[in-house]
């Protein structure tokens, strides 16, 4: 049977809609900006703000990711990422240029710029490689190290090009390697091959009617 989780709420045993909880406790804590009653809290001293992932919110756990601590906000010196970035596009390195930080995350890289946040590899792919040719074009990388800025390294590609370079670098987060997932890729292939009707098999396997019926249409989950 599939397994889903439960709403963070002690004793509330519902499904989860959103962020840990049901649809109930969601809602009344989007209403009132503050955690449920019985909802397990941020570990950082005097937050007060509900638990998110690895012990803290949403705003010290993005901090912990980024930082490598949840109580620092990381502030680089005045015009030290502009130089930065000049220096990677002057480079002559075939190497990774790694954007520099703490967080040990392997997401794509944002920082402010005219107040406004941008991405750090589509901007140095502009500044290297000019205006795309296309409105819809992607910074892809082929090197699959998202954090890099190596202007070598990068290039201006079709949505259907950048996502097959993901595939190729082990870097698209699909089936069970999205953090969304509510089923792991064994379960899911376990459907698509399923005897008996969508609902017969969503019923079985504990999972919607259309869930089950785009799995075993291939719209869903076409790696397994």
């Amino acid at each position: 049977m599939a397994t889903f989780r439960v709403c963070a709420i002690q004793e509330c045993g519902k499904r989860v809609k959103a962020r840990g909880l049901c649809p109930n406790h969601y809602i009344r804590e989007l209403r009132t900006a503050q955690p449920a009653a019985g909802a397990k809290v941020c570990s950082v001293k005097g937050c007060g703000m509900r638990h998110e992932s690895h012990g803290y919110c949403h705003v010290h756990y993005k901090r912990h990711r980024r930082n490598g601590d949840a109580n620092t906000i990381q502030r680089h010196p005045k015009g030290a990422l502009r130089k930065f970035i000049d220096g990677a596009i002057e480079s002559e390195t075939t190497n990774c240029i790694v954007w520099p930080s703490k967080s040990k995350s392997e997401d794509y890289v944002t920082f402010l710029f005219e107040g406004r946040k941008i991405l750090a590899h589509h901007y140095v792919c502009r500044l290297a490689h000019g205006e795309p040719a296309f409105s819809a074009a992607d910074a892809a990388h082929s090197c699959g190290v998202r954090r890099c800025i190596n202007p070598k390294h990068l290039r201006w590609a079709t949505r259907r090009e950048n996502a097959a370079d993901m595939v190729g670098h082990g870097t698209r987060l699909v089936g069970e390697r999205h953090g969304m997932a509510k089923l792991t890729d064994e379960m899911a292939r376990t459907i698509k091959y399923a005897e008996g009707n969508h609902t017969e098999v969503a019923r079985r396997f504990g999972v919607n009617r259309e869930t089950a019926r785009d799995i075993r249409n291939g719209k869903r989950w076409r790696h397994v």
